[in-house]
């Protein structure tokens, strides 16, 4: 894996499709590029998978708490599959939804898939990062002409960062969408958390930018990516 850094001041023009462990996830990882993604007029759509009702917060609530967050960050269409968090999928359950994944990636054709990065340290990421990168490879071999890139993005833990996004433009926007998640930042640590990384990710670009998100290329034929 390369450790040299693709430093951008906007993420390339595309279709995307967001995966999302858990609501807020897709606003941790890379809300600043949703938004910048929004202001450059591309069609964004969040796909977040478990109903986030293992902690704090109701489903209804965390639902209800990533539409509002959706609205700072320009109104990225959003898809919630209301799967039960709190349990380890069976072998039948993955291979459901790497066959609805499949359905998805056909219908939307996104250009650009941001996911978890395949590393990260919460066994629900991890769950998700392998049911995109099986549905990814099963897309391929139906439809051979596909041209699309995977960004893993850092929620629990950091990655090698090996591309980094000028966020500054979306930084408040970001902040804001964060603090939509009430139910999730009673103790101040999350948020706390999130200005940390995105200041740390910001020095790369010497001192310009005030906020970036950092992303791993990640190859469906293998994870590790430069």
């Amino acid at each position: 894996m390369s450790t040299q850094r693709l430093r951008l001041d906007f993420p390339p023009p595309a279709r995307v499709l967001v995966v999302a462990p858990h609501p807020d996830d897709e606003v941790l990882g890379c809300g600043g590029c949703i938004a910048l993604h929004r202001m450059q007029g591309d069609p964004v759509h969040v796909l977040v998978v478990f109903d986030g009702a293992l902690g704090a917060g109701t489903a209804s609530q965390r639902e209800a708490e990533c539409r509002a967050a959706g609205a700072w960050l320009l109104e990225p269409d959003y898809e919630f599959w209301r799967l039960p968090e709190g349990h380890v999928p069976s072998a039948h359950d993955q291979q459901a939804a790497v066959t609805r994944l499949v359905e998805r990636l056909q219908a939307l054709q996104p250009e650009l898939i941001y996911l978890p990065w395949p590393e990260d340290a919460h066994p629900d990421h991890l769950v998700v990062a392998a049911c995109v990168r099986a549905a990814v490879l099963r897309w391929i071999e139906l439809e051979p002409n596909v041209a699309c890139t995977m960004w893993g993005y850092e929620v629990w833990s950091d990655h090698a960062g090996a591309i980094c996004v000028d966020t500054s433009a979306a930084h408040e926007r970001k902040l804001r969408a964060l603090a939509c998640h009430a139910s999730q930042l009673q103790e101040g640590t999350l948020e706390a958390a999130c200005r940390s990384r995105m200041e740390r990710r910001a020095r790369v670009f010497d001192g310009r930018a005030a906020s970036a998100e950092a992303f791993l290329r990640v190859e469906p034929r293998a994870w590790q990516a430069g």
